[in-house]
């Protein structure tokens, strides 16, 4: 580590990799823990909207700052890897492909429920929304995304063990 610790492109890798995946971490669970319950409160029509806004501005946002995080730390894992060792560029790696998780997860397990909630949202589906339906759409996508919180903070937690050597 003490070779890394004087190379400004590690200090600034470290910064972005470690400060974006701790970021998404948060903004991921604040769309859950504060975005949704009040959702629950409205009607249906309107938490559906309510919803597609908030899922339109974590889209434009979300994907990118995995991608900016991913590839900080892939340039940790290449350097720590061959500068201090292997297993902290393992550690980085890790860390990356953890945080760049929300792109699959989303895909594989969100999908269905956030095209449901689009297609309300949008009138598609039907012209009078059951509340039922909306708050269990809703608290579905809650806890899955409360889930894919745990990819990027699992990725926070990792880079900052290896910034503090854990891994040399």
């Amino acid at each position: 580590m003490q070779f890394l610790a004087g190379f400004p492109g590690v200090r600034i890798a470290q910064i972005v990799g470690i400060g974006a995946s701790g970021y998404l971490s948060g903004f991921i669970s604040a769309a859950s823990i504060l975005g949704v319950p009040p959702l629950l409160l409205a009607a249906p029509d309107v938490a559906t909207k309510q919803w597609a806004k908030l899922y339109h501005t974590g889209a434009a946002i979300a994907p990118t700052t995995a991608g900016v995080a991913f590839l900080a730390y892939l340039y940790l894992g290449y350097h720590s890897g061959h500068y201090v060792s292997p297993s902290e560029g393992y550690a980085y790696l890790a860390a990356g492909t953890l945080t760049l998780a929300i792109a699959p997860y989303t895909l594989l397990t969100m999908m269905s429920t956030n095209n449901e909630l689009k297609a309300l949202a949008e009138g598609k589906e039907e012209k009078v929304v059951e509340e039922a339906r909306v708050k269990a759409l809703l608290q579905k996508w809650w806890s899955l995304n409360l889930v894919r919180a745990l990819g990027p903070a699992t990725g926070f937690v990792l880079g900052l063990f290896a910034l503090g050597g854990y891994f040399a």
